[in-house]
């Protein structure tokens, strides 16, 4: 079967899924044995998730039957909470015709948020509840494209929604004043709309959550840069990191911090890959006592050096990235720079790394400017 043939089947059997209005950016990632993998996205209501299609030819190998219900078996077979098969995939669902048959698979964490999406719709009741680790209502979120923009929703405390919008002008405003013409828009999200929420709050929430709202950002894309190729060319991941260490310089010069103590917006999971951010949720007033507003910006800068160099092997790399970050940064904010690149490769290599390995080199050299 040619690939066009192939995609065409597999489009055919997602649109008859539950999931089917969900899968986005269907794309060929290979082949297995006599098997053929696609990759994909569902994008629903609370959850973006990358997913597996693993697609049995049965046009062309009618035994194929066989290793399709042997495997769908092994998937269904998994615990669902077991933690020494988290890493295992699972399923998400399964279909076939006299064509093909097809499996698409995810993450244990991505699959039980669909699990618990799929429950609450069933239920008629709404599908977040209050993580007390991450301090905010998980599962409420949504994604959506407007008018060639995408949107992000974010359910919270009407107070806190209504604080965030605040913040995030003051960012923008410095942003727009700093950055360079042909810089993505929406790097910073931008307040679209901020709706009060009439559900109930989860029982287990903290008083504050009494009241909801739903803040709309606009956002630069929809991806995350923990879930891109790790081909991604070097200069796309340098670009991204100018864009994002921009990002940092702009929110300390407005007086804000992406950290509030417990949790920051800048992870892997919470920047696009043009180095924009997925999350504001997180953004508060930078501390007055100094050495707690220092404190404060040495964690954005850990965090998006962190995100910048996540995934890289080359020592060039890690010197293309790192250079690139002192540049954007150090002649834009009120820190010295060259310190919080020590303290970054510190905690990145670990004391065990000898005093030759690139980015402890790299930090020596630029404490050398001061």
């Amino acid at each position: 079967m040619s690939e066009p043939d192939e995609l065409q089947s597999v489009q055919r059997l997602i649109q008859q899924l539950e999931i089917g209005r969900y899968v986005r950016d269907i794309r060929t990632a290979g082949v297995t044995g006599k098997r053929s993998v696609w990759s994909a996205r569902i994008v629903s209501e609370t959850v973006t998730m990358p997913v597996q299609l693993i697609v049995f030819p049965l046009s062309h190998d009618p035994s194929l039957i066989v290793d399709y219900g042997e495997e769908k078996s092994l998937l269904e077979s998994l615990p669902a909470d077991d933690a020494d098969w988290e890493s295992a995939p699972r399923l998400v669902a399964a279909s076939r015709d006299a064509e093909v048959a097809l499996l698409v698979t995810g993450s244990a964490a991505n699959v039980r948020l669909l699990d618990e999406e799929r429950r609450a719709r069933a239920a008629g009741e709404p599908a977040w509840r209050y993580d007390s680790t991450f301090g905010r209502i998980v599962g409420g979120d949504y994604f959506r494209e407007l008018k060639g923009v995408w949107v992000r929703g974010c359910v919270m405390p009407i107070e806190r929604g209504q604080r965030l919008v605040g913040l995030l002008r003051r960012v923008i405003d410095v942003h727009r004043a700093t950055a360079a013409a042909a810089t993505p828009r929406h790097l910073v999200p931008a307040p679209l709309a901020l709706l009060r929420v009439e559900e109930a709050p989860p029982r287990n929430a903290p008083p504050e959550y009494a009241e909801l709202g739903l803040l709309a950002v606009c956002i630069s894309a929809n991806d995350q840069i923990d879930r891109l190729p790790s081909e991604m060319p070097l200069v796309e991941r340098v670009r991204a990191a100018d864009h994002l260490l921009g990002v940092v310089a702009a929110a300390h010069q407005a007086g804000t911090t992406f950290t509030d103590g417990d949790n920051n917006c800048i992870a892997p999971p919470r920047v696009t890959s043009v180095g924009g951010l997925l999350d504001i949720y997180y953004l508060s007033d930078l501390p007055s006592p100094s050495e707690l507003r220092r404190r404060a910006m040495q964690e954005d800068l850990v965090c998006a050096l962190g995100v910048a160099l996540y995934g890289l092997r080359e020592p060039a790399d890690y010197r293309a990235i790192l250079s690139c970050a002192v540049d954007v940064y150090a002649g834009a904010a009120p820190l010295q720079f060259e310190d919080e690149v020590q303290r970054t490769a510190e905690l990145l290599t670990g004391p065990a790394y000898p005093a030759t390995d690139p980015l402890r080199v790299l930090a020596a050299q630029l404490a050398a400017r001061r």
